[in-house]
């Protein structure tokens, strides 16, 4: 499985040819412009610290089935931005791809990272 930006658009290149690949579905996450993974892959690369185009990276790539890459960049955006798991956990046409196992594996990591930071505030 692709796991830097560049491996990534190799592989999307490979799986859909020399033309570019079908826009992002349009149930991308509101606010989220309709881009193509290999735009959103690009903006990634320009900005690798925002938040908001990691999650949208990251949603875009869960739907397209490319699990370890889309976990890593929602993993990113989730440490960057923890309102991000809020957003995510509350998007109702996310259901489906917050029931993989790579992305429950992420989420119980994440809420047990919580757990121990919030204990060791009282410890």
């Amino acid at each position: 499985m692709p796991s830097t930006p560049d491996s990534l658009k190799r592989a999307l290149r490979r799986l859909f040819g020399a033309k570019k690949p079908p826009a992002v579905p349009s149930k991308a996450p509101a606010g989220a412009p309709n881009d193509t993974l290999l735009s959103l892959i690009e903006r990634v690369q320009e900005t690798p610290l925002d938040p908001r185009l990691c999650y949208q990276l990251g949603i875009a790539l869960l739907r397209k089935g490319i699990d370890n890459d889309g976990v890593r960049y929602l993993d990113r955006a989730f440490r960057l931005d923890p309102l991000n798991v809020v957003r995510f956990v509350k998007a109702p046409d996310l259901k489906q791809i917050r029931l993989r196992d790579s992305v429950v594996t992420l989420l119980t990591r994440l809420r047990r990272d919580q757990e121990q930071r919030s204990y060791g505030a009282y410890a």
